[in-house]
């Protein structure tokens, strides 16, 4: 067991998964450097300042790791991404439900200077059902977030970097698809107009409205919002 390793781990603040996902790294007995992340754009420098170790690990955070911490890692730095190949960057749950895949999962890749572009670790599918929504859907996805991290970091802990050269040689032909998507056009999907069918309605309200961010429209200067339970 490679229990000695330094570990770099960035998590979210106030999220379920995130916090098993320290856990269970305490677990395997790493030392462990935990930086939590609450919002976007956040400083972290002071937290971060003269790390050195071996593996630099994202869970769900909101930091966007700059090349300087990257060249402090003697291995690898993973992220471990809420979507699939095919849903790049941000809102991926959401732009999934909106173009009615029925398909979804989750991805755990190198981490480098641009957002989810960096050569796949491992990655797991699963289905959409009909019946799944924002919530149902976010849900699913970070408790299998969860079970990818739990086996890359079991793999890590007991082959150490031969277990992750062994994941990307097996995954090497598997590629992002695009660039990746931002959440400002989750945003503008969210701001519906007075003209809009029924149907389309149907799909915004599936892929983006929840008790905190709900779907809006404005008339006149004032926002009306969707009052759904």
């Amino acid at each position: 067991m490679n229990n000695n390793l330094k570990i770099l781990f960035f998590y979210r603040s106030k999220c379920a998964q995130s916090k098993k996902a320290f856990d269970h790294l305490r677990k395997l007995n790493f030392e462990i450097t935990p930086i939590i992340s609450e919002k976007k754009g956040e400083d972290l420098s002071n937290e971060i300042k003269g790390w050195e170790g071996d593996y630099i690990l994202c869970f769900r955070s909101l930091y966007i790791i700059k090349n300087d911490l990257l060249k402090n890692t003697k291995e690898y730095a993973i992220n471990f991404h809420p979507g699939p190949i095919d849903y790049p960057g941000s809102g991926s749950v959401n732009l999934a439900l909106y173009n009615d895949e029925n398909i979804f999962g989750v991805t755990s890749h190198i981490i480098n200077e641009e957002i989810d572009s960096g050569s796949i670790i491992d990655y797991i599918n699963f289905e959409i059902h009909k019946k799944d929504n924002v919530t149902t859907l976010l849900n699913k996805t970070h408790e299998i977030l969860f079970d990818l991290f739990v086996k890359t970091t079991n793999g890590i802990a007991k082959y150490g970097k031969k277990y992750i050269d062994e994941q990307l040689k097996e995954n090497k032909n598997i590629n992002w698809s695009g660039k990746a998507n931002k959440i400002s056009e989750i945003d503008a999907l969210q701001n519906i107009n007075s003209e809009i069918t029924k149907e389309e309605l149907d799909k915004i309200i599936r892929a983006t409205h929840t008790k905190e961010f709900p779907v809006k429209i404005k008339i006149h200067g004032f926002n009306f919002i969707l009052d759904k339970d």
